[in-house]
């Protein structure tokens, strides 16, 4: 901890003292240097909740267990302040992560309607298979018979999203033997604006299967699919990963329970990331999407219960021939 930080004091000293020659980088590198100069903030600030941690040899992670205390602290100093999102439920877990749960002055909550929003998605889960990380593998053939089944059903490519880039590449390779004739494209990692929208608009052209990874810009910072996907198909809920971080912040919500620690720290961020994916899909009046939740944890109700209500679903598929008939009814 002392050593990290007596790093990132030198390194922001020499930054002030020494200015960087950022014509001659690349963007990407002046972005970590300066990011690298901010870890100065991070260990002076008091009221964060912090952890550091190394997921492999070679690399720190600086962690934020809890922001609440310093945004709560923020927003107390404002006289009036305006949050907005597309993705503000549930409600009670937004309040706690903002400070404002025990504020003196409840915030005052205004949803835009979007009544045209509410027959837009026709909805499914799939039940055939569990995307678990121990379990996926033996279901690995069966996510490519689907995504096969619903290229043939479909007039545009197929959108499908995951919770990891080695579970994409996985279930690529599998396409790509299986189905040779199948196009597929996968996102890059990172990547400028003007390369995402590009990816998009030549996957649109060319692709049959287009693969985005939850959570990441495409999947949640892209407008170019609105009106031009009718099936996305979300393999598994995009829980985080199980790592040194997560194990922490379930340890310190002990005194919940597991199962709202477990809301808290898995659910609640993962099925935020299908809500903003989801809701790129159809952006105006006269769009609509069919979407199939490939796994069974979708039928579950602390899952769906976590969706917006646009992309709530009993319909439940168990049989293969249950999910041709469902994509051959649009």
């Amino acid at each position: 901890h002392y050593e990290a930080r007596d790093c990132s004091e030198q390194f922001s000293a020499a930054l002030q003292n020494y200015p960087l020659h950022v014509d001659l980088m690349a963007e990407e590198t002046v972005h970590g240097l300066w990011e690298l100069a901010d870890a100065e903030a991070f260990f002076t600030n008091t009221h964060l909740e912090k952890l550091l941690w190394s997921p492999h040899k070679g690399v720190l992670n600086l962690s934020c267990l809890d922001a609440s205390e310093e945004i709560g602290s923020i927003l107390g100093q404002c006289g009036q302040a305006i949050l907005m999102s597309a993705t503000l439920e549930p409600r009670h877990y937004f309040l706690k992560q903002l400070g404002l749960k025990k504020a003196k002055v409840p915030p005052l909550w205004v949803e835009a309607s979007t009544p045209w929003r509410h027959e837009a998605y026709d909805c499914a889960v799939d039940l055939r298979v569990d995307t678990r990380y121990k379990t996926r593998d033996r279901h690995a053939v069966i996510t490519a018979e689907t995504l096969a089944s619903c290229i043939q059903a479909s007039r545009n490519p197929v959108v499908t999203f995951f919770p990891s880039y080695k579970y994409a590449e996985t279930i690529r390779a599998l396409v790509e033997n299986e189905f040779p004739h199948l196009q597929v494209a996968l996102q890059s990692r990172g990547g400028q604006p003007d390369a995402q929208a590009r990816f998009i608009d030549d996957s649109l052209a060319e692709a049959d299967l287009i693969f985005l990874i939850m959570g990441s810009v495409f999947a949640e910072g892209i407008d170019h699919l609105g009106g031009k996907i009718d099936l996305a198909v979300i393999v598994g809920p995009a829980l985080p990963e199980v790592n040194a971080l997560q194990n922490k912040r379930m340890e310190d919500r002990k005194s919940l329970g597991r199962d709202v620690a477990f809301e808290e720290v898995y659910q609640v961020p993962g099925m935020q990331k299908i809500n903003q994916a989801l809701g790129r899909l159809v952006r105006a009046p006269g769009q609509s999407a069919r979407i199939l939740f490939h796994c069974r944890r979708f039928a579950e109700s602390s899952y769906q219960e976590l969706l917006m209500e646009d992309f709530r679903s009993d319909h439940h598929i168990s049989q293969t021939e249950e999910l041709i008939a469902w994509l051959a009814n649009p």
